[in-house]
């Protein structure tokens, strides 16, 4: 039989298709790798929502003071070592709560809690003072031990935010 009527593949032939099959793997694993990647930053950004919420509710339920503290949720909030100007929140949100942000772990997901309030309102007569109370939670996904000290953290931009208002008298405070 002759060599150029002998049925099969090329040389060429075999590595064209070895570079398209190549081509579409790294591709499928390039995709798979930003699903699983954006599903992890999802899970921080509600992660991060819950735990602004329920700070939000706990501050307001407790009269919204400045002297608010989440520790005593005893939900393993400890003081930070940064500051709340760090992350460029000035005085357009009002004075800090105890001049503090807290650190928190969830799920994997390092987080910082920035507490902050301004007097909106206040009624001399009545004695009522309306208090803008605001929460802001950044979160990285980024929870490799040695990356979680709070300095060193890449957080996302701009976090969860989330602001209500509350009477002082509403509720003690």
């Amino acid at each position: 039989m002759n060599q150029r009527t002998r049925p099969g593949f090329t040389l060429i032939e075999i590595m064209v298709s070895m570079a398209i099959i190549a081509v579409a793997a790294v591709g499928t694993v390039g995709y798979q790798y930003h699903a699983v990647k954006q599903s992890r930053i999802a899970n921080a950004q509600i992660t991060a929502t819950k735990i602004a919420q329920l700070v939000l509710e706990d501050w307001k339920s407790a009269g919204a003071g400045a002297d608010y503290d989440p520790a005593a949720l005893q939900l393993q909030f400890t003081a930070s070592e940064a500051a709340a100007a760090d992350f460029g929140f000035g005085a357009d949100l009002g004075a800090t709560a105890q001049d503090a942000v807290y650190d928190i772990t969830v799920d994997g997901f390092p987080m910082q809690v920035i507490l902050k309030y301004r007097d909106v309102e206040t009624d001399a007569i009545a004695q009522i003072t309306l208090r803008q109370i605001t929460v802001i939670v950044k979160f990285t996904d980024d929870a490799r031990p040695e990356n979680l000290t709070s300095t060193s953290l890449r957080f996302y931009n701009p976090g969860i935010v989330l602001t209500t208002y509350a009477r002082l008298d509403g509720a003690g405070g």
